[in-house]
């Protein structure tokens, strides 16, 4: 995946969705290196994480690592060797977070899960069907959105031409 590099530190020190103290292990650690403390960040559909300072806050430095959220399993680990135990998985490995308290660990792993597109195409396309089914008509088909998409498409098209 491309990206740039400014722009994504930047989105990292934007307000988050949650933020907070977790110990994290990345794929791949061997297991006496253990978990390290990290000051994690979720914005957009970044979980940002970074090194923290003696005090347990954030090292307001770069981050150290940022996980898309997106085609990733996050799932509670019940078997692993503490307890609060989280994982996010992806098709090449597991990084495991731990928790402060179950409340404290079910807390990101909704966030996690309500971070990526699909889940917010899901929900989207959930309330258009509630706001159908409720008022009969597409609320995407009224007249004002579709004035916006126009101009939207138009703008598309002149930014194209001067590229």
């Amino acid at each position: 995946m491309r990206y740039n590099e400014k722009e994504l530190i930047r989105l990292a020190y934007q307000p988050p969705e949650i933020e907070g103290r977790l110990l994290h292990k990345q794929p791949g650690s061997k297991l006496r290196e253990g978990y390290r403390e990290r000051w994690c960040r979720l914005r957009g559909n970044f979980l940002f994480y970074f090194k923290t300072n003696e005090l347990g806050k954030c090292n307001r430095l770069e981050p150290i690592g940022a996980l898309l959220m997106e085609r990733c399993r996050v799932q509670h680990e019940p078997r692993a060797d503490k307890p609060f135990v989280f994982s996010v998985a992806y098709q090449d490995g597991k990084h495991y977070f731990v928790g402060a308290s179950d409340q404290h660990c079910e807390l990101w792993v909704k966030a996690l899960r309500q971070a990526s597109f699909e889940s917010l195409r899901a929900r989207f396309l959930l309330l258009q069907a509630k706001l159908k089914k409720l008022t009969g008509s597409d609320p995407l088909q009224c007249e004002e959105i579709q004035k916006i998409q126009k101009k939207h498409m138009e703008r598309e098209k002149l930014l194209g031409a001067d590229s």
